[in-house]
């Protein structure tokens, strides 16, 4: 099916470029630049189906010679950051045969010729290999003055003025004669070069894919661009069933009614119903139900936020995938540093070279922000080597505390009980120890001094009368207190043993 693109852009030396460069690149020819002394050699460049100039009516020889006609091109502009030439860039509908393509183009050029007075340069190329085979195309060199009298003249700024008009008129242009060739080959198919919204369609364009995520798709990955036109495409495949649609509002209608009448009359329902739950007996829940649903409910959000990571990352991975190919594309266009450079030539390097470098360091940060995106994303649900609850397990929680609010609060009463049991523990613990260590400095002051004998007979009385102390009394404290007392004082004779 035969799309519609036109774009227009501009080949200037404020961003490091020559005429001279896009025509080489653009035809697959060697052109020398006289003006730096450059030479671009394009000679083994495949895909080129065709090139052509048209020039307008009288025009000199050297105009059809590539070489010498971008060379006057480039020494008619004196400044540094002057526009040298300008490009029209078309899609070619890939139903036409090589013949058709090139009659097309030719009659495309010399209208821009006969429009402007400018020369043009075009070249038709085949579909790249690792893109689109329908990827028929065209370049569209423009000189940016005008050839008056075997010389180049006044610029047409008229196609730099967005107010003018002329875009919008090639742009109608380019569509009326695709249109009409399209129509001789007997081709039913036709292109608009108005939006969606000017044709009166309801639908989201879709995007431009570029080679780069074509070469993706056709290699099996899924990219973000594609996704978006595959559902853009699903939506303009759906048809509309009206009749469906009725019923579905008048079963609405019907439904909103009845509400509005249970409304109006006593709520008799609900005042029986609240009634016959309050005869029923109350159903107590365990502790090891409770723990056992709000387990599962976690255990639910979590499987539902892993999959959404699961998916991200994904994404994530090809984006950084389509990033590596640009990155590796923006290294392999590092300009190549010419021999015996001096001067105005040297700074016309340097600046180019400058701009490729800024343009990479940006792909670099970008870079090293998709990676870590990516390493954030696989980390997102795992568990660390100190083993905490990961981002996403955390993320689980907090969603079934909204989700389930009942089982939350019941679950929530279960965690304060055990903190609170768990506390008591320690405290009890840490008193323990402090009343151990205050009936063994009793027990130190009271045979501080005695001799070992009598130290011995002394604690075994004691001892004796505190076990008979702790039958007599009915406090749990006080007999935990008593057995510590026994304990601290039996400590004093064994201590005792060990020092001698």
């Amino acid at each position: 099916m035969a799309i519609y693109h036109l774009s227009v852009k501009t080949v200037s030396r404020s961003a490091g470029r020559s005429s001279t460069a896009a025509a080489a690149y653009r035809s697959g020819e060697k052109i020398h630049d006289e003006r730096t002394g450059e030479t671009f050699d394009y000679g083994r460049k495949s895909g080129i189906e065709e090139t052509g100039i048209v020039t307008p009516e009288g025009s000199p020889d050297w105009t059809s010679n590539r070489e010498q006609l971008w060379n006057k091109a480039e020494q008619s502009e004196t400044r540094k950051n002057s526009t040298v030439a300008r490009e029209f860039v078309v899609a070619l509908p890939s139903e036409l045969s090589v013949e058709q393509r090139s009659k097309l183009v030719k009659e495309f050029a010399e209208k821009l010729v006969e429009r402007h007075g400018v020369v043009v340069d075009y070249a038709i190329h085949k579909p790249n290999k690792a893109g689109s085979d329908k990827n028929f195309h065209a370049h569209l060199l423009l000189t940016t003055r005008k050839l008056e009298n075997g010389e180049f003249t006044k610029k047409t700024r008229e196609l730099d003025k967005r107010g003018s008009g002329e875009i919008q008129h090639w742009r109608k242009e380019w569509a009326e004669i695709s249109n009409k060739h399209l129509g001789n080959a007997g081709i039913e198919n036709t292109i608009d070069h108005r939006s969606l919204k000017d044709q009166g369609i309801d639908r989201e364009p879709t995007v431009h894919l570029g080679h780069n995520v074509v070469a993706l798709e056709r290699d099996g990955f899924k990219t973000r661009r594609g996704d978006i036109n595959r559902a853009i495409n699903e939506t303009k495949n759906n048809v509309i069933d009206f009749d469906a649609a009725i019923k579905k509002l008048k079963a609405k209608k019907v439904e909103l009614q009845k509400q509005e009448a249970k409304k109006k009359r006593p709520d008799v329902t609900r005042r029986i119903k609240s009634r016959v739950d309050a005869k029923k007996p109350k159903v107590t829940i365990t502790r090891e139900q409770v723990e056992a649903e709000w387990n599962k409910a976690v255990l639910k959000e979590f499987k539902v936020i892993e999959a959404d990571t699961q998916k991200a990352h994904g994404e994530a991975k090809i984006e950084l995938a389509e990033h590596k190919v640009l990155a590796k594309d923006q290294w392999n266009a590092a300009p190549k540093r010419p021999k015996f450079l001096t001067g105005f030539r040297e700074k016309s390097f340097d600046k180019k070279h400058n701009a490729w470098f800024e343009e990479k360091a940006e792909l670099d940060r970008k870079g090293l922000d998709l990676e870590k995106k990516v390493s954030d994303l696989d980390s997102y649900t795992k568990r660390g080597w100190d083993r905490k609850p990961s981002k996403g397990e955390v993320l689980a929680v907090n969603k079934a505390v909204k989700s389930n609010p009942e089982l939350a609060r019941a679950m929530k009463t279960i965690q304060d009980s055990d903190q609170k049991e768990a506390e008591a523990a320690q405290k009890k613990k840490r008193e323990k120890i402090k009343d151990e260590r205050i009936a063994k400095g009793e027990a130190q002051r009271l045979t501080k001094g005695m001799k070992s004998e009598d130290k011995k007979a002394y604690v075994d009385r004691t001892v004796k009368a505190l076990e008979q102390q702790k039958k007599e009394s009915s406090s749990p404290k006080e007999k935990e207190h008593l057995a510590m007392m026994q304990k601290a004082l039996n400590n004093t004779t064994k201590d005792r043993g060990r020092g001698r």
